[in-house]
């Protein structure tokens, strides 16, 4: 007896576009939100929109089953919607990274070149050069995102005690993820046709896709959302090439006196070594700037000119620098690591290994020789 998939491939799709929908409005508005509920980041109204973007390939598949199965005309709806579709997931991942709209250049980069796939498309009718075309133009704006994912987990050293759980690790997967299930489609298209089985387990891949997504732009809050811009921001400021030479180049000097300096370096060092604040995995720019009397932005040129490291090294050290007399006490390493303020024992050996070369094993036994 033949499984019959229709009332499965049915009941899903319209399941997955009640879904879709809530989840888009959802980000483009910011409902359900329970603080900052007025306030919409870039990165969620750009998600919001890919998503009820994707509603209309759902609807056209319902609307090419049912009424006009023989038609020709969806044969060249689909590639478009899906590289546009695709388009919008990657410029909203671009905003996630960079905490604001993606620039002119980027929407002109990434929108220009699908549209030239599918006009190549649509010149030559050929399924599998288009299928061909998408998958270079995947592969090249996945470039761009490494690029910027690598920008995105450099400018946390600046504010950031630990970076672990803020890095942008997940990003990479979820973009490998999502530029590796278009070409399987395609390539599974091309070899067994079109197939409401096929298009059920792409789809159901693309939910995943989508919510994993959603889960990570609503985890960025506004405030976060500030703080990542006003790091790229410095990191701009900070950089030497591309600048125009009559730019003005700032530094600590132009914000503090050598007094202020001095007493700030002073009372820096007073709260990690008196109150031991590095030992808070938590610990972020944020907890010191009030008490220094200063902001966010003024700190990281403080750190850069003044304590001559960035907030992630500076605080490591202190971390590290204890680590090592637990070590020869013969502490345990997940006690040690929680204890220094790592909060995992992978966290801390990779960051032990980074500012001695050895592991925290490796260390002792060298101690013990």
């Amino acid at each position: 007896m033949e499984f019959d998939i229709l009332p499965l491939y049915y009941s899903f799709i319209g399941v997955y576009f009640c879904a879709a929908l809530l989840l888009g409005l959802s980000l483009c508005f910011g409902l359900y939100r329970t603080e900052n509920k007025s306030r919409v980041t870039p990165p969620m109204r750009l998600a919001g929109i890919t998503l009820l973007l994707d509603l209309i390939p759902v609807s056209m598949h319902l609307v090419h089953r049912a009424y006009f199965p023989h038609s020709q005309v969806f044969e060249y709806l689909f590639p478009f919607t899906d590289l546009l579709i695709s388009s919008m997931f990657i410029l909203a991942g671009i905003s996630l990274l960079s905490a604001k709209y993606p620039s002119a250049k980027a929407y002109a980069a990434v929108l220009i070149s699908a549209l030239a796939v599918y006009v190549v498309f649509v010149v030559t009718g050929s399924t599998v050069l288009f299928s061909v075309l998408t998958v270079v133009w995947i592969a090249i704006m996945f470039i761009f995102i490494v690029r910027d994912v690598k920008r995105y987990n450099k400018v946390l050293f600046f504010h950031y005690a630990n970076v672990e759980s803020h890095r942008s690790t997940w990003f990479a997967y979820i973009m490998v993820w999502a530029f590796a299930i278009y070409p399987i489609y395609k390539l599974c298209e091309l070899s067994i046709g079109y197939s409401e089985h096929l298009y059920i387990v792409y789809s159901i891949a693309i939910v995943v896709l989508y919510s994993v997504l959603a889960r990570k732009v609503y985890a960025q809050t506004y405030d976060t959302n500030q703080v990542i811009q006003s790091l790229h921001a410095f990191d701009e400021a900070s950089q030497s090439e591309d600048r125009p030479s009559d730019a003005v180049v700032h530094s600590a000097d132009d914000y503090f006196s050598a007094e202020q300096k001095r007493k700030m370096k002073d009372s820096l060092t007073r709260m990690m070594e008196s109150e031991k604040l590095y030992r808070n995995s938590q610990l972020c720019v944020d907890d010191l700037v009030q008490r220094l009397g200063t902001n966010a932005s003024y700190f990281y040129y403080f750190m850069r000119d003044v304590v001559g490291s960035s907030f992630f090294d500076y605080v490591n050290n202190y971390r590290v620098n204890e680590a090592k007399d637990m070590l020869l006490k013969g502490e345990k390493i997940e006690y040690i690591s929680e204890s220094v303020g790592y909060g995992t024992a992978n966290t801390f050996r990779r960051a032990f290994k980074k500012a001695t070369g050895l592991t925290p094993s490796e260390w002792r036994q060298s101690q013990e020789e």
